[in-house]
């Protein structure tokens, strides 16, 4: 999945390399070779410094966040970027192609868009009784591979900003500006956050088969 998201941001979203920054859980010798086209400062390690008593500490989704929106205030308060996209391994954010060429088109022509979450949010599912372990060399990726996707809710994550945000429930929900990925009508949620000119295919369950290869 690192190749193919490297691939997709790099070659289709025409995102340089050298401003792709990662942040990982834990050192893997798989990940640091598929992102050795980045700068060596591009990546953080968060097991770094952590104390890690039980295998469930490795993740630590508040150190994660905390991480998150440090490099945040960084890259937003350099003078360098006019805004961060942040995205899991697994999710390839778009503009919808009708009517926007790129991610970057959309961002110029809609400058006046602080934050933006896709209303289009799916997870692609594997029917496994009909279809088979994926290709992830494929090009493009899913056409006759997988048929079905499912919308959900949690994934219409603010992903896109040009101002630092507070989150509160990982990339799901915003203290400032105030937005909650499920409820975006309701208690003080910015609803206009949602924009429906933009997707977020999220490809977790895309292949069953992927977490166990891992594991074993």
């Amino acid at each position: 999945q690192c190749q193919l998201f490297m691939r997709y941001y790099t070659q289709v979203e025409r995102i340089p390399a050298a401003d792709i920054h990662v942040l990982q859980a834990q050192a893997d010798a798989l990940l640091l070779s598929c992102f050795g086209a980045l700068p060596t400062g591009n990546i953080i390690d968060l097991a770094k410094g952590a104390r890690v008593t039980t295998s469930s500490s490795k993740h630590d989704e508040g150190r994660k966040m905390i991480a998150v929106m440090s490099k945040q205030r960084e890259l937003l308060g350099g003078g360098v970027y006019s805004h961060t996209l942040i995205a899991d391994l697994d999710e390839f954010v778009m503009a919808d192609p009708a009517r926007y060429a790129s991610l970057h088109e959309y961002l110029r022509i809609n400058p006046l868009r602080r934050t933006a979450a896709p209303a289009n949010a799916f997870e692609v599912q594997v029917v496994e009784a009909e279809e088979g372990p994926l290709d992830w060399t494929a090009v493009p990726l899913l056409r006759g591979q997988r048929k079905h996707m499912v919308p959900v809710c949690g994934l219409r994550k603010a992903l896109l900003s040009r101002v630092p945000t507070r989150f509160t429930f990982s990339t799901h929900n915003m203290r400032a500006p105030l937005f909650f990925a499920c409820a975006p009508d309701k208690w003080g949620s910015t609803a206009n956050c949602i924009d429906d000119a933009l997707w977020n295919v999220h490809t977790k369950c895309a292949d069953l088969a992927l977490p166990i290869k891992s594991a074993s």
